[in-house]
């Protein structure tokens, strides 16, 4: 019943993108753009281990014609320091993009596989929509499949907002439900997210970004995550964040389980 609710949500917002991607241009932007980062998060298990990790990631954005339609390519490498176990987890994704002054919506798919104490790996394919709804609220959206060893597959919903203050803040509130069985049973798991990100200047391309997430699984166990971050923008000399965001890669289109490490 959920999920039947967050498809529903999903297909209203692209059915609001669908008309005018037909015939609405691009912004005359670089055709080659993207950002680079580093992030650290300190993850604590409420009465239970505290675990360190450690990210970085890229993104690069690239237009295929002049109505819109883009690609966007994503990668990052992490670990996860534990007194008792250590984790590295390798991701590669890939969108097509369809942009115009509405937002922009389109299929994505991401590949991840965990390496240490055990090794898990499994593909997510779906689709995500940012709206934009006025100059400074951006309304977005995800839902999707995946499916990978030890028979982990399932589905994820994701939904959120994003208000520019300024120009150069960004505050995100968003959610995100995976639903999941494997071979030891099935359940679901559930994120909450308050981020903010703050460009240092117009001619500044580089951010500070941090924030806080709770999450829950369905052994009971819950986290606490506080994440801090850089992120240098490239190839966009468009200045504030918005444009950066509403131009260049889009933020959140894949599944994300990075609070259990995977």
């Amino acid at each position: 019943m959920g999920g039947t609710r967050w498809s529903a949500v999903l297909a209203a917002m692209v059915a609001l993108l669908v008309v005018p991607a037909a015939t609405a241009y691009a912004q005359p932007i670089p055709s080659l753009r993207g950002s680079i980062g580093t992030e650290y998060a300190n993850q604590m298990v409420r009465n239970g281990a505290e675990a360190h990790i450690w990210q970085g990631s890229g993104e690069i954005v690239g237009d295929l014609n002049r109505q819109g339609l883009q690609y966007q390519a994503n990668f990052s490498y992490g670990h996860v320091d534990q007194p008792t176990r250590y984790m590295r987890s390798l991701r590669a994704g890939g969108a097509l993009l369809m942009r115009n002054w509405a937002g922009v919506f389109g299929p994505a798919v991401n590949y991840n596989i965990t390496m240490g104490d055990f090794r898990v790996h499994y593909l997510s394919y779906g689709i995500f929509t940012d709206i934009n709804v006025s100059e400074s609220f951006t309304i977005f959206s995800k839902a999707g499949l995946f499916n990978g060893t030890v028979n982990f597959k399932g589905a994820y919903y994701g939904l959120g907002f994003r208000f520019y203050p300024m120009p150069n803040i960004a505050l995100t509130a968003k959610t995100q439900r995976i639903d999941f069985r494997s071979s030891s049973g099935y359940g679901d798991y559930n994120d909450y997210s308050l981020m903010a990100e703050y460009l240092i200047g117009s001619f500044t391309p580089v951010s500070l970004y941090g924030g806080y997430t709770y999450s829950d699984i369905p052994s009971g166990i819950k986290y606490d995550t506080w994440t801090l971050g850089l992120r240098f923008y490239i190839g966009n000399d468009a200045g504030w964040l918005v444009n950066h965001h509403r131009q260049d890669a889009v933020r959140d289109p894949y599944m994300d389980v990075r609070s259990i490490g995977l």
